[in-house]
């Protein structure tokens, strides 16, 4: 696909839900990383709710889901939460990175490996670099139709609990 037609096709509200493979491969890692099911884990941009669900479905018992489109701007939000787990708008990636890392000490953030290319941010990435990369080894489909847009996706974790590259 051209990148025209590519831009052109995007949803404008930057949505492409999680799915339910990506979110698999990465519980058991969300698990060790936060074993108590008691503490507060937020999907800041969470959209259907999808993520919060299967959270919730997991065990995990504080699970707090907020949106743009349902009035909660979570650059407005300075709550301090046990880890923050969020496919976010790509477009606002950077900004996500920034705010998550300084408001929990445990983010996954689910974004294109291709985030890394950009000599733009290559300067902004030496003091933001994750701590781990969980690579899925199957390109997830975001559009409900089974197709994939031919990026490599990986959960990006900063935190203290895991280190290095993994294929999931």
């Amino acid at each position: 696909m051209s990148r025209a037609k590519a831009i052109k096709d995007r949803n404008p509200r930057d949505y492409y839900p999680t799915p339910h493979y990506a979110f698999n491969v990465i519980l058991p890692y969300i698990e060790s990383c936060l074993p108590n099911k008691h503490r507060t884990i937020l999907e800041p941009a969470c959209g259907d709710r999808r993520l919060v669900r299967w959270l919730k479905k997991a065990g995990y018992k504080n699970v707090i889901g907020e949106d743009i489109v349902t009035g909660n701007d979570y650059f407005n939000n300075e709550n301090f939460y046990d880890m923050i787990v969020t496919n976010p708008p790509f477009r606002f990636a950077s900004g996500f990175i920034n705010h998550a890392t300084k408001h929990s000490k445990q983010v996954f953030l689910l974004l294109r490996v291709g985030i890394l290319e950009s000599v733009a941010r290559h300067h902004w990435w030496q003091t933001r670099l994750p701590d781990a990369m969980l690579v899925l080894s199957r390109r997830p489909s975001f559009t409900n139709d089974g197709k994939t847009d031919g990026a490599t996706y990986a959960w990006f974790y900063w935190g203290n609990k895991l280190k290095g590259i993994y294929v999931i």
